[in-house]
């Protein structure tokens, strides 16, 4: 299939998506009937459907249910728990205990403190269960931010939430789990290829301020759990990364990159720097957080990349945007073109002189340019 015919099935593909706000009441008792029904009946394409839809699948009771369907897990199959002596010995025991401690803020207010205690515990006992059942999967700072949401969804179930973790540590979340960095920064370098297709001039002002993928680190890491502090709009994000099942581990890279293209024109008119973008990234997201229906927004926009802009597509616009660098360093490295690059610079208003000499320099050395051209090709 050629580069063309892909753009545009990708571009039937995203004809059939559909846009919408966040649901009214009535709207929102019909979904949690044809949820309900879907659960009743296992019907597993129609809960990805819902959950891939404005509103995700409505309420915690509901995902508790749904998202084991989704992923294919048996509840009542709930292997051993590590011993204690195994998980005290593990070597990411201590840093798990320390980041543990440090998310209080994830919990919400209303919790009891003695509750939220025991969540904390279960909280790094279900870490410590994945890690140990997976000594190939390395810990991750961010890692306790999804976990932390999986368990509040599922209500404290510690089973369950080791279930879900142990699914999605081994699928949607490998990648961040490998022994070095190198991985998620591929993976994440991903939405540069998504801004070259879309706004060329925006990536070249991310790449100006050197910001490479850190604006966009603690999103995807997170699943947007370190920034969002709405709690229904994180768990309809997980509702969305759980119902995809194609490039499983890329929906929260096209997720942040709808977010940073929705304010593209505003994002360049801040100074080109790394802090800069990143304080003022930081204030969309809280800005988003406060405005559902704008979230939702960037949601629909993200499947449309996502359906525009496999992988494979993706891997391809990287390649020739290679290709087009190496073009331009090599005419930089020319004497025509380090000649022009001077050109540009001239102040021509006080330098006429100089100027003139230069341009009939530059024409001189284009004529020595094109005759060792021609004296090679006839040699």
């Amino acid at each position: 299939m050629t580069v063309q015919s892909s753009v545009s099935k990708n571009e039937e593909d995203v004809e059939g998506i559909s846009k919408g706000d966040a649901l009214d009441k009535e709207t929102q008792l019909a979904k949690f009937e044809r949820i309900r029904s879907a659960i009743r009946l296992n019907d597993v394409l129609a809960l990805k459907s819902a959950a891939a839809e404005p509103g995700g699948l409505v309420e915690d009771t509901l995902r508790k249910e749904s998202w084991p369907l989704i992923l294919k897990i048996d509840p009542d199959l709930v292997p051993e728990a590590s011993s204690q002596e195994e998980v005290e010995k593990h070597r990411y025991y201590q840093q798990v205990l320390m980041d543990v401690a440090r998310s209080i803020r994830r919990f919400p207010p209303s919790i009891a403190s003695e509750k939220r205690m025991n969540l904390q515990d279960k909280l790094v006992n279900v870490i410590m269960r994945v890690l140990v059942a997976n000594p190939d999967l390395h810990y991750y700072q961010g890692y306790h931010d999804i976990c932390v949401t999986v368990l509040l969804v599922v209500d404290g179930d510690e089973d369950l939430a080791f279930q879900i973790m142990n699914e999605i540590s081994r699928t949607r979340l490998r990648v961040f789990m490998e022994e070095t960095m190198k991985p998620t920064e591929c993976q994440l370098n991903y939405i540069y290829a998504i801004f070259q297709a879309e706004d060329p001039k925006l990536r070249k002002f991310l790449e100006r301020a050197e910001c490479r993928v850190i604006f966009c680190l603690s999103w995807c890491l997170t699943w947007f759990g370190h920034d969002l502090e709405n709690y229904s709009n994180l768990v309809r994000l997980y509702d969305l990364f759980l119902a995809n099942d194609e490039n499983q581990y890329l929906l929260p890279v096209y997720v942040a990159a709808a977010v940073v293209l929705s304010r593209s024109k505003s994002l360049q008119l801040q100074e080109c720097s790394l802090p800069s973008v990143h304080s003022y990234l930081r204030d969309v997201l809280i800005d988003l957080d406060n405005h559902p229906s704008e979230l939702e927004d960037c949601i629909f926009h993200a499947k449309k990349l996502h359906a525009l802009y496999p992988v494979e597509r993706l891997e391809q616009i990287e390649a020739e945007k290679r290709r087009q660098d190496e073009e331009y360093r090599r005419w930089r490295r020319s004497f025509l073109g380090m000649t022009l690059l001077r050109l540009k610079r001239v102040d021509w208003k006080s330098r006429g002189l100089a100027g003139a000499v230069l341009v009939l320099s530059v024409a001189i050395g284009y004529q020595m340019y094109r005759r060792s051209i021609t004296s090679i090709a006839e040699a």
